[in-house]
């Protein structure tokens, strides 16, 4: 088989997935285990990989189909529903040295929902479909009393999708508590001037029971106070409805990587490409620097493809105007 193309690596690592309990019990026997490349790989250099990826800003569940071809009949059988797999692609030059797969920016995180290897002529092709698990299997049977607040709430929520291998945003208790105390005078995202009201605000008024499927109560629970969340590359988001994520804009500009000129949307937004590039999730901000666009928007939609021995290493990517964004301290 030809090598891979212009100095492309992948590095594919499958984390299995070992459950304990049942019901809303139910939940991973540990943390997950070290990061270890699929056996094999490390990273996947000479064998061809490829992937299509589909990432929103939503609270749906981001997919990615990654195919292996020619891996040995031991790995072939490795890949089972519920592993966390970890997808990371660039450069040559993005590993210095000794430097391991860690090394590359990471397209996509999440659980395998079905493997499967085929026979494609002379090659054997293993096909994983991927998704969260936490959003389909994460549920809660439990009741904070009158007073509890908000993030509280949030918290619990939280820790059930946790007890799936869900990483939470470092800032989330914080960034909750932020918007909460300035949910009156959000425009200029100044503190509220009646810090009495903003306290009730974020107080439950009566008691409130949690039942059913975790991914539904978070999002009433985001509605309710005017912040929206996401699951991204296994990592729980909040931002502002419309807004974007607490992190720094990514500046996209023909020496970037930006491809062509970016297309303006009805809605004044934009689509357009860009070599692949790490950290471009939905809800990132990004700066667009082009003849045709320039000004700071939030990513809504992003479709990294990719082909180590073909023509796809591209991520198609679509914007809306930025909003309003969660700061900080010190952000």
């Amino acid at each position: 088989m030809p090598s891979a193309l212009f100095g492309r690596r992948v590095a594919v690592i499958l984390q299995p997935a070992i459950f304990v309990g049942v019901g809303k019990d139910r939940k991973l026997a540990g943390p997950w285990d070290s990061v270890v490349p699929y056996p094999g790989f490390n990273p996947v250099a000479s064998l061809r990989v490829t992937f299509d990826v589909q990432k929103t800003i939503g609270a749906e569940p981001n997919q990615a189909t990654v195919i292996i071809y020619n891996i040995n009949a031991q790995n072939r059988a490795a890949p089972k529903s519920g592993d966390l797999l970890t997808l990371r692609a660039g450069y040559a030059a993005d590993l210095v040295g000794d430097a391991g797969p860690e090394q590359l920016p990471i397209v996509f995180k999440g659980n395998v929902s079905r493997a499967m290897t085929t026979r494609e002529g002379a090659n054997w092709a293993t096909k994983m479909t991927c998704g969260d698990l936490a959003h389909k299997k994460a549920k809660a049977l439990d009741y904070l009393p009158a007073g509890s607040t908000i993030d509280a709430v949030v918290n619990r929520l939280k820790d059930k999708l946790k007890d799936f291998g869900t990483e939470v945003m470092s800032d989330l208790g914080s960034s909750v508590a932020w918007w909460l105390s300035n949910q009156f005078n959000r425009q200029t995202g100044a503190a509220s001037s009646d810090g009495a009201a903003a306290a009730t605000a974020g107080v439950l008024d009566k008691g409130r029971a949690m039942v059913g499927k975790v991914a539904d109560l978070l999002t009433n629970e985001m509605d309710s106070i005017g912040l929206a969340w996401s699951v991204q590359d296994n990592v729980l988001i909040v931002r502002p409805k419309g807004g974007a994520n607490p992190e720094p804009a990514i500046v996209l500009s023909p020496a970037t990587g930006l491809v062509g000129s970016p297309g303006v949307t009805e809605r004044g937004g934009v689509t357009g490409k860009t070599l692949l590039i790490g950290g471009m999730t939905p809800g990132r901000l990004v700066r667009i620097e082009s003849s045709a666009v320039t000004g700071e928007y939030v990513l809504t939609r992003v479709s990294p493809r990719g082909d180590t021995h073909g023509p796809d290493w591209t991520m198609d990517f679509e914007a809306d105007v930025a909003g309003a964004r969660i700061t900080l301290g010190g952000a």
